[in-house]
């Protein structure tokens, strides 16, 4: 735990596209705001980002739309989107969304309709849910979710914000599980801040490298924060 810990101590709409890099492999942070995107904005650029998607709950998205575009024309040779962050106490309404929204929507916690689903782009804090049985091993993921994921393109979310804030070598435990599993069965895994501070985000760099540590291999690790 240690050696992750020393790991981070250095240092979406179409058309809020302003610059002419190559979308498809933008380094991009996802984080969730407070009322202060634009500091989460500004300290991504600082850290060497490309991209960010301000995360908002399917209920703030229609509000916060405008703003994501209101803030996207601030910045040249920087972009900025607005996507969803479903928790998985609305997953039973993941039909309904899936008609409404147009952008990249991830899930929040352990529901097997997320795996399911190619409406969702990735499961964050899969973790934090855990199913019973042993407490390392009873971390969410197994064989099944992972085919189901691989089938809807669904990737295994890990988020930093968490892994900094936790301290808990439990929860640890079951990211590194499910970060096996995950590997072994062949579902994508991506990372984010998940902030909701800028003091909760991290470099590219220091990224990759906590992921390593986690037993993220290098190919993957290396392509986890393209969006």
């Amino acid at each position: 735990m240690q050696n992750m810990r020393n790991a981070l101590t250095a240092g979406g709409v179409q058309g809020l596209f302003n610059n002419k890099q190559d979308e498809s492999r933008m380094i991009t942070d996802l984080v969730i705001p407070r009322e202060n995107e634009n500091e989460l904005i500004l300290e991504a650029r600082k850290l060497g980002y490309q991209k960010i998607i301000l995360l908002y709950s399917p209920k703030e998205y229609e509000e916060k739309l405008a703003l994501a575009r209101e803030l996207a024309g601030l910045y040249q040779n920087f972009r900025v989107e607005a996507g969803v962050i479903i928790d998985s106490t609305k997953a039973k309404n993941l039909n309904n969304y899936q008609k409404k929204l147009r952008c990249l929507t991830v899930g929040r916690g352990f529901s097997p309709q997320f795996f399911r689903k190619n409406t969702i782009s990735s499961v964050f804090e899969l973790e934090l849910s855990s199913t019973g049985g042993s407490k390392y091993r009873s971390s969410g993921l197994n064989q099944v979710l992972c085919m189901e994921a691989v089938r809807s393109g669904t990737k295994l979310g890990i988020s930093i914000s968490e892994v900094i804030n936790s301290g808990d070598a439990e929860i640890l435990g079951r990211i590194v599980n499910n970060i096996r599993i995950a590997q072994k069965y062949g579902m994508e895994i991506t990372a984010a801040s998940l902030a909701r501070a800028p003091y909760e985000m991290r470099s590219p760099h220091d990224i990759r490298g906590l992921l390593r540590t986690l037993g993220v291999s290098g190919e993957n690790a290396a392509r986890s924060l393209e969006q």
